[in-house]
């Protein structure tokens, strides 16, 4: 009796603290799964879960630094690209939660980590975005995150 009550209090214990961690990916994740998972929260709108895929020095430098904590715009030009339609029509979106579809184009490998072109849906129109998955941690992995633009 004494064996049941405690693999029952091991059991209760472990399901507490598996029910109160957030799932963080772990260095065995590919960057395949990184942007199915990036993909996937870009479409919730969920401003500060979008913010955890992107590498912890380019938040700090660029969105917490050079944008002084603005984040619809840090968000809002990280989504900027070429139009579909128009290639040479270079476009930054005014409100990233207004996306209403994300698709990836490719990931190809680099030196510093991977290429990640991917397109959104804004407003009827899509947008054809360049960014880098970088080997640099994110609050997302510790091993990746996404690297936009500076300055």
């Amino acid at each position: 009796m004494k064996h049941i009550f405690k693999s029952i209090l091991f059991i209760s214990a472990m399901l507490s603290i598996s029910a109160c961690k957030s799932h963080k990916m772990q260095a065995t994740d590919t960057v395949e799964d990184f942007a199915n998972a990036f993909e996937k929260t870009v479409l919730t709108h969920k401003t500060e879960d979008v913010l955890k895929f992107m590498t912890n020095v380019y938040v700090k430098e660029q969105h917490d630094e050079f944008l002084a904590g603005r984040t619809k715009q840090f968000l809002n030009e990280f989504f900027c690209g070429n139009t579909e339609m128009k290639p040479s029509n270079f476009k930054c979106i005014d409100d990233y939660s207004q996306i209403n579809a994300i698709t990836r184009v490719s990931i190809s490998p680099t030196n510093y980590g991977y290429k990640y072109v991917f397109k959104i849906q804004f407003k009827k129109e899509w947008i054809v975005v360049e960014q880098s998955i970088d080997k640099s941690p994110s609050k997302q992995n510790a091993h990746m995150g996404l690297l936009g633009a500076s300055g």
